[in-house]
């Protein structure tokens, strides 16, 4: 299992948190979650199918989670598309 962690998440509504929420459990690598203090923690699967880290991807973009911690994913296979793409919306912000 692996960890994720999003520090002083914030929502723009009591909609927006509910979608969040959702979201969060929609993605079928996600174990677990709870708040410790300020941050989020996500218990993660230790192998994360393609669509998953999309989708983790999407969501941490969207509300401003640091995505370098998601690099811990990176695979042979994946990395063409998740690591290696300069044109990816994402890739700046993995890799700083």
């Amino acid at each position: 299992m692996k960890i994720l962690t999003i520090e002083n998440l914030s929502y723009l509504s009591e909609g927006d948190e509910h979608a969040f929420f959702k979201w969060l459990n929609s993605i079928k690598s996600v174990q677990s979650f709870s708040g410790v203090g300020s941050a989020l923690e996500i218990s993660v699967s230790e192998n994360v199918p393609d669509n998953d880290l999309r989708e983790f991807i999407a969501l941490f973009f969207r509300y401003s989670a640091d995505l370098r911690q998601l690099s811990i994913f990176k695979t042979r296979e994946n990395s063409s598309w998740f690591i290696e793409n300069p044109n990816a919306y994402w890739a700046k912000e993995l890799s700083e």
